[in-house]
């Protein structure tokens, strides 16, 4: 039955219903798929909530089961991981040591790569930047994972771009005698979101042509759609090259007591240290900044790429609980790390 409209606004009983316009009825459309999105999400997240507060008293019994759970949102394959990583240093073509990439009295940073998981034969490495105290010896190790669009050289402090010294956090941990690997994540940018081969026909013909083609989908979202239907995630991508960078650094070393080992994530970054601070409970203490707060009432605004992780947040939190580790929520000076993360 085609829409209908009043003839004139606020008109009398006896008016004649016209037919709607278009642009009448898609306008009604997208305000009734608003509405019924908002008390949909409205009644999710409360559902989440009560389903939280059911969990036992005791979780560290019912932790597994959590994680598991968490895994299969995120897409996230055990078997897949890489056995064995190791973190290794970029070498220096001309000399044949170790490159760095920048130092300061304090603080040596080199560039470095580990593998994460492996699929169908091909491996999928983790890359960044290393931190490492010059004149002391570490008390522990922490990965910082960044915003997605800030690299790991600006987080280091290597870029001269006129930054506040408070955005180098990660030189910030270093200097305060943390061992700091800087994990790159995927940026927002599009430059690499199509190909320079997609196929296109001439003319209606059977001729076909290749030729460059490219969207406006940011990378995240870029990846994100083919690994979603394929039940990946790219948030569980990233996760995994966490995992695997923490069983690196629990394997350094192994005669002798292992050093904590910590997580600072920051905006898109913390989404990702939440995640893979559930999974892992050799992770001492999580800090999480610019992300968490709010996000879980924004579920209409926030970008495709999230999908699902809303619900992988209140996993992250009652499994964090589990592991009887610190998630620290507000912004973090290095003391905190000192007083509270591995006391």
């Amino acid at each position: 039955m085609a829409s209908t409209r009043t003839s004139a606004l606020g008109s009398g009983a006896g008016s004649a219903l016209q037919p709607a316009t278009e642009d009448e009825r898609s306008t009604t459309m997208v305000a009734s798929i608003a509405r019924w999105l908002g008390a949909t999400s409205s009644e999710a997240r409360d559902a989440r909530r009560r389903q939280f507060d059911s969990f036992p008293g005791d979780r560290l019994g019912n932790s597994q089961g959590l994680r598991n759970r968490l895994r299969e949102l995120l897409g996230i394959v055990v078997a897949e991981r890489a056995q064995t990583p190791r973190i290794t240093t970029a070498v220096d073509a001309l000399s044949g040591h170790p490159e760095c990439v920048g130092q300061t009295t304090r603080v040596v940073a080199s560039a470095v790569r580990w593998p994460a998981f492996t699929v169908g034969g091909v491996t999928v490495d983790g890359e960044g930047v290393f931190l490492r105290p010059r004149n002391c010896a570490a008390t522990a190790r922490i990965i910082v994972l960044p915003d997605a669009d800030q690299s790991p050289e600006h987080a280091s402090g290597l870029l001269d771009d006129g930054g506040s010294p408070r955005d180098h956090y990660a030189l910030r941990l270093a200097e305060a005698g943390f061992e700091v690997l800087v994990m790159s994540l995927i940026d927002r940018q599009d430059t690499f979101a199509g190909s320079d081969a997609a196929q296109a026909t001439v003319g209606g013909t059977a001729e076909a042509t290749f030729t460059p083609t490219y969207t406006n989908q940011p990378h995240r979202e870029w990846i994100h759609r083919p690994a979603f239907q394929m039940g990946r995630h790219i948030i569980g991508f990233e996760v995994q090259k966490v995992l695997a960078a923490v069983e690196a650094f629990s394997a350094v070393a192994p005669s002798s007591p292992p050093l904590p080992i910590g997580l600072f994530g920051f905006g898109e970054g913390g989404l990702v240290a939440l995640n893979a601070a559930a999974l892992e409970p050799r992770i001492r203490c999580t800090v999480i900044s610019g992300y968490f707060q709010g996000h879980h009432d924004l579920l209409p605004t926030e970008p495709l790429y999230r999908n699902g992780t809303h619900y992988g947040c209140m996993l992250c939190c009652s499994a964090s609980c589990a592991a009887a580790h610190s998630v620290i929520m507000p912004v973090c000076c290095c003391s905190v790390w000192r007083s509270v993360a591995f006391r």
